[in-house]
């Protein structure tokens, strides 16, 4: 299983927008959840990488995310750190991201502007922890919510990706949803 989590330079505009428009990764992190032998013991691998849109930060996102384009101007683009996190989506069965259409979505743009979307290794099971628990709560639950409910304490939103996966990570090994899905 693989937990994902993006930040980004802004929301998905509807599909008829041109690509040039949509919104680019600016942080992206995973954590991989291995099985180490038959017992309960899970090895965890992470990846994590701050990435440089090409396009300048806007003051609504900064406030959000934290960065600036000052803290990106030496990232790399996505195109310098797509061989990684390929490699480490390969051969994988599990995605999981807490709102997955939209990670996914970022994905998928940075992907279609290098013309690669259909060379990458999806997972087959693609599962998104705001489905999981809709209806256990009613609603579309944010993270901080589903967060709190799952482990009883709050959770500091940073809109950091590691940050992020870390939460989820905490949920999916509280709820086991490594050994459901």
């Amino acid at each position: 299983m693989i937990i994902i989590d993006a930040e980004t330079t802004g929301l998905p505009l509807p599909g008829v927008a041109d690509l040039s428009q949509q919104p680019r990764i600016i942080d992206f992190a995973a954590v991989k959840l291995s099985r180490m032998g038959k017992g309960k013991v899970w090895r965890q691998t992470r990846i994590q990488h701050l990435i440089n849109p090409g396009v300048p930060i806007s003051p609504e996102i900064t406030k959000i995310t934290g960065y600036t384009d000052h803290d990106l101007r030496d990232a790399p683009p996505f195109a310098a750190v797509l061989r990684d996190i390929a490699h480490f989506f390969l051969g994988e069965r599990v995605m999981l991201a807490h709102n997955l259409p939209f990670d996914k979505s970022l994905l998928e743009f940075e992907l279609r502007r290098l013309d690669l979307v259909t060379n990458f290794p999806w997972p087959p099971v693609q599962a998104c922890t705001v489905s999981l628990y809709t209806e256990a709560f009613g609603r579309r639950p944010k993270l901080t919510e589903l967060y709190e409910r799952r482990l009883g304490k709050p959770l500091r939103q940073l809109h950091k990706a590691m940050a992020d996966v870390e939460a989820l990570l905490e949920i999916v090994l509280k709820d086991e949803l490594h050994l459901k899905l």
